[in-house]
Order: C-alpha cells, then sequence, then structure tokens
C-alpha cells in the first residue's frame, strides 16, 4: 500500500505549555495526559520541547522555557511517514513536532509511525519485535507503572527444526506464541 503521509497519522490535539510554565506544572501535565513531551509554544510557534528527561533532576520552580530543548527536529505535514522515522531515529528522539507555515499543527509519535508501518510485531507470530518491546517498556516507564519483562527460551529448538521440518517448527513456535498473548499482556 502506499505509505501515508504525517498529516494522516499526527495528532492535532495537543498539551503545549507556555515558556513561564514550571517544571511542576509541566510535571503534572504529563502525568495527566500521560505523554513523554510537550511543546512549549508562543501563540502558534514551536519554541522548544520539554521531556520527561529534561525534567530530571531540575528544581520545581524552575521555569520550562530555560531547560527545554531548542534546535528541534520538525517535519512538514505532507511528508511520508517514513521520513519521519528515520529523523526519529536519526535525532533519538520519540516524537516529532509538526510545523506548515512556521506554525505547530500537531505531534507524530514514534509508536503510532511503527503501528502503521506494521514493524510492530513478527508476522509469524504476532509478538512484538525487541525494538517494540523497547519501545512500550519505554513509554510505560515514563508514564509509572512497573514494567516485568520475562524471557522464555524453547530449549532444543533446533533439533524440532532438523528432524520434523520448518513447517512443524513455525507450527510449534506460533502455538507457543499463541499461548503467551494470551497469559500475557
Amino acid at each position: 500500500g502506499d505509505v501515508k503521509t504525517v498529516r494522516q497519522l499526527m495528532r492535532p490535539e495537543m498539551i503545549t505549555l507556555p515558556r513561564d510554565a514550571s517544571v511542576a506544572a509541566a510535571m503534572r501535565a504529563m502525568l495527566e495526559h500521560r505523554v513523554g513531551a510537550i511543546p512549549v509554544v508562543e501563540g502558534h510557534r514551536i519554541l522548544g520541547i520539554i521531556t520527561t528527561r529534561d525534567l530530571l533532576g531540575q528544581a520545581l520552580y524552575r521555569l520550562v522555557g530555560d531547560i527545554m530543548s531548542t534546535g528541534l527536529a520538525t517535519i512538514g505535514p505532507d511528508e511520508p511517514i517514513t521520513t519521519a522515522y528515520q529523523i526519529m531515529e536519526a535525532r533519538d528522539v520519540n516524537q516529532l513536532p509538526v510545523i506548515e507555515h512556521g506554525e505547530l499543527i500537531g505531534l507524530v509519535t514514534r509508536l503510532e509511525i511503527l503501528q502503521e508501518l506494521g514493524k510492530l510485531t513478527d508476522p509469524l507470530t504476532g509478538l512484538p519485535w525487541p525494538g517494540t518491546l523497547r519501545q512500550r517498556a519505554a513509554e510505560l516507564l515514563q508514564q509509572g507503572p512497573e514494567v516485568v519483562i520475562v524471557f522464555i527460551d524453547l530449549d532444543r529448538f533446533r533439533l524440532v527444526n532438523k528432524r520434523f521440518g520448518h513447517v512443524v517448527g513455525d507450527r510449534l513456535i506460533t502455538a507457543v506464541a499463541a499461548y503467551l498473548l494470551r497469559a500475557t499482556d
């Protein structure tokens, strides 16, 4: 299928903060709206972005304008989402502000792009890829809940493939995966 544009995937409704908002207000907004980053704006113009990482160890009375990240990676609404993803990977950010005619019109996140691109799960098992799990864990940790990770290894699985062939091996893997999907969140 055709790759979607940022405009088709972005969220136009966003939480924003003025530059004179306090660190305490930014923390409250992030917790309340369960987001890890909030654009700092003046009118419709983006000045920077404040992330959970920026807030770590800061005094509660400090102003977000003094500690926000500037020199932002941004993207236009008519770019393909694959371009947005490449920028996020290159800049190591999980969201991009969407700018049109110099104005902030939305936000697009890495998770939404990955979901759209179908890179979230292994096509055979329907289980998430390691990168997906890392991303999901990072987002959950930013939101506060504890995360438990369980590693499961199928002992001597190679022998199943060798003796019965890959078709049977694949059936076994999908059966285990189906059980895991039912038994876990």
